[in-house]
């Protein structure tokens, strides 16, 4: 499965899959890939391998196939489509980290070549308290590869997550996922992000933020440690695409929580921390935050003098 894949993977290197030419001139290379069989393969997978001990090498394999055909422009029938949405479902409820990762791309793949919005209401009360922990984490992260229409519904799931669920990770993985999406609406120069919350409560820009920002003073601990940290960390990261909609008045509260994080006894918060503080548009600060700035700058060159 993982061969047959990177054939279809390599279909769509170079902009060879949008060349219609290239399924032409090479039709005999199409013909031995048996394109009908190759769509429905995932479904051919006999089902003890299901169930053996290799079963996640299986099921990323899986993965990586359906991703690699999505990529390219071999046919997909309707049926085939629904097989690889059942598998993509399965698998994000499954508590293997890469094995949700690899289910996230699978269905970030899927999104750019079908409307998967119809689906998109479902999808989102796996997020809430009812399903299962594994579960609620697997869709946290795959929101974040999703594209549909539901931009802010998806948001408005998100931040709910961020402030009210329980698992660390669900939290974090909520957080990488508004990262994603708000970097790629700042890419692709969709509507803004400040549009109102669809359920009538303010302005969604400002929910967000809010979340955002309140994650930087997450010091969650348990058997693992510091797990906290993660949500710092993520929290971070998120700052970064967020800025170009950042409330002015919460500017100072921000930079004062990332100064803090950026001497923080972990490396990893420190250096995630410090990278936000250098991402902050100067346009976007409080005059008094950039004299701070600049005040600090100069205690410190006068310091090492």
């Amino acid at each position: 499965m993982l061969a047959i894949g990177e054939i279809v993977l390599t279909l769509t290197e170079e902009d060879v899959a949008l060349d219609p030419d290239f399924y032409q001139v090479h039709s005999c290379l199409i013909s031995i890939l048996h394109i009908q069989t190759i769509q429905s393969l995932v479904e051919k997978v006999p089902a003890y391998t299901k169930k053996s001990v290799h079963s996640n090498l299986v099921t990323l394999a899986s993965l990586a196939f359906m991703q690699c055909m999505c990529a390219s422009i071999l046919p997909i029938s309707p049926s085939t489509k629904q097989s690889y949405i059942a598998a993509i479902e399965n698998a994000l409820g499954k508590n293997v980290e890469v094995t949700q990762y690899k289910s996230s791309e699978a269905l970030g793949a899927m999104s750019e070549r079908f409307d998967l919005t119809p689906s998109v209401d479902k999808w989102l009360r796996n997020l809430q308290g009812k399903s299962t922990f594994t579960v609620r984490r697997g869709w946290a992260k795959a929101f974040g590869y999703l594209r549909s229409s539901k931009v802010n519904e998806t948001l408005v799931a998100l931040c709910d997550a961020i402030e009210t669920d329980a698992d660390v990770e669900v939290r974090r993985n909520a957080l990488q996922s508004i990262k994603l999406i708000c970097s790629r609406e700042k890419v692709q120069g969709t509507r803004p992000l400040s549009v109102r919350n669809p359920d009538g409560d303010g302005d969604l820009s400002l929910r967000i933020w809010s979340a955002v920002i309140a994650c930087l003073d997450d010091y969650s601990a348990d058997s693992r440690g510091d797990v906290g940290s993660w949500i710092r960390m993520a929290a971070c990261e998120s700052l970064v695409p967020l800025f170009k909609t950042a409330p002015v008045d919460l500017g100072i509260v921000t930079i004062g929580k990332l100064l803090r994080l950026s001497v923080e006894r972990m490396d990893r918060v420190r250096q995630a921390a410090g990278k936000t503080l250098h991402s902050i548009p100067a346009n976007l600060l409080d005059v008094e935050v950039i004299r701070y700035l600049d005040g600090l700058e100069g205690d410190d060159s006068r310091t090492n003098g």
